[in-house]
């Protein structure tokens, strides 16, 4: 029960973290500045409990859309961040290069996964060939942003989940 409940705190503190982090760069208008699907990724990796896993990352995009704004994309949103923790959970106990490509991986899937939805959703773009070409270019600013967040972001909680990892084992051997 106690490791439940420090579990829970811990995914609590994220998922505020991570509304705060997205609703504070969005305000700065740093599109796709986040770290949400770093969490997801992280959350695949750290619990064992999957049920937190998918809730964490969910939970933070969630609550933070409610104060950004509600979209049309939401479910592909969501699903994407699905895949990021869905690769965490295979990372996990790997090496550092496999939790770099997890990383790269899910920032390249989330931008794939929802900017074909943009191309198929609203009309912008023409539904052919060259309209899907001309979505995907348009967003490699936000796919930039994306990737270089989602690595910081990784690198941040895999090593700060680590550290504390470390020093609990050599605490418990001590």
């Amino acid at each position: 029960m106690k490791k439940l409940n420090k579990n829970v705190i811990v995914a609590t503190i994220l998922v505020l973290s991570a509304v705060l982090l997205r609703i504070i760069f969005n305000k700065l208008q740093m599109w796709n500045f986040s770290p949400i699907t770093a969490m997801a990724l992280f959350a695949g990796y750290a619990y064992h409990d999957k049920r937190f896993s998918f809730i964490i990352p969910l939970s933070a995009m969630f609550i933070s859309d409610l104060i950004i704004g509600l979209h049309d994309g939401m479910l592909v949103v969501y699903a994407a961040l699905c895949l990021a923790t869905l690769i965490g959970i295979y990372v996990s106990g790997k090496q550092v290069t496999h939790i770099l490509a997890g990383s790269i991986i899910s920032s390249v899937l989330f931008y794939l996964v929802t900017n074909l939805v943009i191309w198929y959703g609203p009309e912008l773009y023409a539904q052919n060939w060259d309209g899907q070409i001309q979505s995907y270019m348009a967003a490699l600013p936000f796919f930039q942003s994306s990737l270089v967040s989602d690595l910081i972001f990784t690198a941040i909680f895999i090593s700060a989940f680590e550290l504390i990892r470390r020093g609990e084992t050599a605490t418990e051997r001590a």
